[in-house]
């Protein structure tokens, strides 16, 4: 178990468990496992809460379990495996897995500000699991066993208990305007997921925008990929939006820095080129402009812009071993791109099923938004087409939507600097996100 050593009581506290299974167990076969965060350590007999008293001493704190939501495939006696499930996952000998979980609202309860409190795993005993692959069990049932102690069956795995993390609990300096409102509309984890969102903003408007990545940073001998956006003057809310961005493949920095013409085809990572879990000079970008006190006053034009949050993702990451990807035969990860040749994707900016995006929820009518695309450090590319490629092997993270993790240099090629694009901006006409 992993936490940092400090916990905000109106923020998101992310725990981050690792399953390990023994490399010599004494089976040299895969297992596959049914095991989740919610219903095995977020539990009565999951993990205990102890306050470091005054004396030095460990207190256990009682928790009140309720209001915790389970999914079917987390708590049910009987699982049909699928191959795909967050919870049903294939352990090796000598292999882990790994999940990240939020800390549950009902222990923020049981604690106070300025306290210092342990999280402490007891162990467990795996009553879902099966010998095999998940592919060989994907369709079959695998049913919840009888513990150890009362049978004669096969033992169950066994998680050793002992695993733990400390921290303080803290109140925040600066109190979140909306945290009441937004308490009383979403519950307790949404608003704690929320302001740690309104927080990092905060931090990033305090730090002030880097600037994007700019032409004079281009390297010798790389690619030079250049990006444009598009998108629609007006959305309405009611229908999806997204921004169009298209990279080109214009040649190759020369000695100067200049362009020059490049004969030669090249493959990418084009998962990169969205940006998504970036750097703070990289990836997409959407802001609002913000009238300033000045501007309101009528006797100016000044105004500011308010960066956007993406709250369209939340739950559970699961992370596994890499994986071994061949680049030649992944197209849906990997393009090639001939000179003068132009890629084109989409960024969804709103969802208009699930109201969710990066258009915030107190839009209102004739509010102007900007969308920028602020540059990519590409973490692989090579010369070549993908049929040159169909026997390069590199390693992406076990979800693949992450940045190559081997080779971490790229075989020592020239960095490849996108850089930024000309930003666009759209104004919304829609009653508001709030609106029925």
């Amino acid at each position: 178990m992993t936490a940092n050593p400090e916990l905000s009581l109106t923020q998101s506290y992310r725990n981050r468990f690792v399953i390990s299974r023994s490399k010599n167990d004494g089976v040299d076969l895969p297992c596959v496992v049914r095991w989740s965060p919610n219903s095995s350590a977020f539990t009565s007999s999951g993990l205990v809460l102890l306050h470091h008293n005054a004396a030095g001493d460990l207190d256990p704190v009682p928790i009140e379990y309720t209001g915790i939501r389970y999914l079917g495939q987390e708590v049910d006696d009987v699982v049909v495996v699928t191959g795909w499930g967050h919870f049903v996952q294939q352990l090796e000998p000598g292999a882990e897995v790994s999940y990240v979980a939020n800390l549950p609202e009902c222990y923020y309860k049981a604690m106070r500000a300025g306290e210092t409190y342990t999280l402490l795993y007891p162990g467990e005993e795996i009553l879902m699991w099966e010998w095999g692959t998940l592919t060989e069990l994907t369709g079959r049932e695998i049913k919840k066993r009888a513990p150890a102690a009362t049978t004669d069956d096969c033992p169950n795995p066994l998680i050793s208990g002992g695993a733990r993390i400390t921290f303080k609990a803290v109140d925040e300096d600066e109190p979140w305007p909306d945290r009441a409102a937004r308490l009383a509309k979403v519950g307790f984890d949404m608003a704690n997921f929320e302001e740690t969102q309104w927080r990092e903003a905060l931090r990033w408007k305090r730090a002030g925008s880097p600037p994007p990545m700019e032409e004079t940073e281009r390297v010798p001998g790389a690619p030079v990929i250049t990006t444009t956006l598009s998108c629609p003057p007006h959305f309405s809310g009611d229908e999806d939006f997204s921004v169009q961005v298209t990279f080109t493949y214009e040649g190759v920095v020369g000695p100067s820095g200049a362009t020059e013409p490049s004969p030669r085809p090249i493959t990418i990572h084009a998962w990169t080129l969205h940006g998504v879990y970036c750097g703070r000079r990289e990836g997409l970008r959407v802001d609002r402009w913000v009238k300033t006190e000045k501007d309101q006053r009528g006797d100016g034009n000044d105004v500011s812009w308010e960066k956007c949050e993406d709250d369209d993702e939340m739950g559970y990451l699961l992370v596994d071993e890499d994986v071994a990807i061949r680049v030649g035969q992944d197209n849906k990860n990997f393009i090639s791109l001939m000179p003068g040749e132009a890629w084109t994707t989409s960024d969804r900016i709103h969802n208009a099923r699930w109201r969710s995006g990066y258009i915030p929820e107190n839009v209102a009518p004739g509010d102007t938004f900007r969308c920028r695309h602020k540059g990519i450090v590409m973490d692989w590319w090579d010369w070549g087409t993908m049929a040159d490629h169909v026997d390069t092997v590199v390693k992406l993270p076990s979800f693949i939507a992450g940045k190559v993790t081997e080779p971490a240099d790229n075989g020592g090629r020239p960095k490849l600097i996108v850089t930024a694009a000309e930003e666009v901006r759209f104004t919304y006409t829609g009653a508001g996100r709030g609106a029925k």
